[in-house]
C-alpha cells in the first residue's frame, strides 16, 4: 500500500515539528515531508525526528520551501510530484510574528508569510492534492484570528491576554488565513 504523503510547512520547529513527530510515531502509513525556509533547517529537524525514533519503519523527507518565495514553492512542488506524484495532505503551518514599530513593515512581513504564502502554497499544490483519493488541506490558525473570541471578550469585559507588542497584525493575518482555509476547502470539494 502506498503511504499517505503529508507535507508540512514550517515543520522545523514548534507545531510543525511536533506534528511531524506525532505522525511518524503513530503510524507507518505516512510519509511526512518536512518543509522549511532553508534545507539545512529541514534536514536538522529530520535528523532530530530520526534520532528520537526507536523503530525505522517511519518515512520522512526534507525539502526547502519558503512560503514567501514563488520559485521555492514551485521547486518543492516539483520535488513532491517527481518523488510521489500526489499529495494526500498539505499542512500550511509556517507563520511569523513581527513587532516592528512601523505599521507598514509589520503588516507586510506578517501578511506575506501568514496569508499570501499559504494561499500560494495551497494553489500550487492543489493539482497534487486532487490526485489523492482523500485530500486534506489544513491551515494552522489560532484563536488570535477568531472574531467570536474577541466579541465574547468585549461582551464580558475581559482583558485581552498578554501578547507581544504590536500584535494586531498577527491577529489580522490569522483572521484572513481562516477565510483562505475556507476557500481552499471549497475548491477541493468542487472537484466532484
Amino acid at each position: 500500500m502506498s503511504p499517505r504523503v503529508v507535507l508540512i510547512t514550517g515543520a522545523n520547529s514548534g507545531i510543525g515539528l511536533a506534528t511531524t513527530k506525532i505522525l511518524t510515531s503513530t503510524s507507518t502509513d505516512y510519509h511526512v515531508i518536512i518543509a522549511a525556509r532553508s534545507l539545512s533547517k529541514a534536514q536538522t529537524a529530520k535528523s532530530e525526528v530520526e534520532a528520537e525514533k526507536t523503530n525505522s519503519t517511519f518515512r520522512l523527507s526534507a525539502v526547502q520551501l519558503d512560503v514567501t518565495d514563488g520559485a521555492s514553492i514551485t521547486r518543492a512542488r516539483n520535488f513532491v510530484e517527481k518523488e510521489f506524484g500526489y499529495l494526500d495532505a498539505l499542512i500550511n503551518n509556517a507563520a511569523v510574528g513581527n513587532g516592528d514599530p512601523d505599521v507598514y513593515t509589520r503588516f507586510r512581513a506578517i501578511m506575506d508569510t501568514n496569508v499570501i504564502g499559504p494561499a500560494v502554497v495551497a494553489d500550487v499544490f492543489r493539482p497534487l492534492l486532487l490526485k489523492s483519493s482523500n485530500p486534506y488541506s489544513i491551515f494552522v490558525s489560532s484563536g488570535a484570528g477568531s472574531f467570536g473570541r474577541e466579541v465574547e471578550r468585549l461582551k464580558c469585559k475581559r482583558e485581552k491576554p498578554p501578547e507581544p507588542p504590536n500584535g494586531g497584525a498577527y491577529h489580522v493575518s490569522k483572521a484572513a488565513l481562516n477565510m483562505i482555509a475556507f476557500e481552499s476547502i471549497l475548491s477541493l470539494r468542487r472537484r466532484d
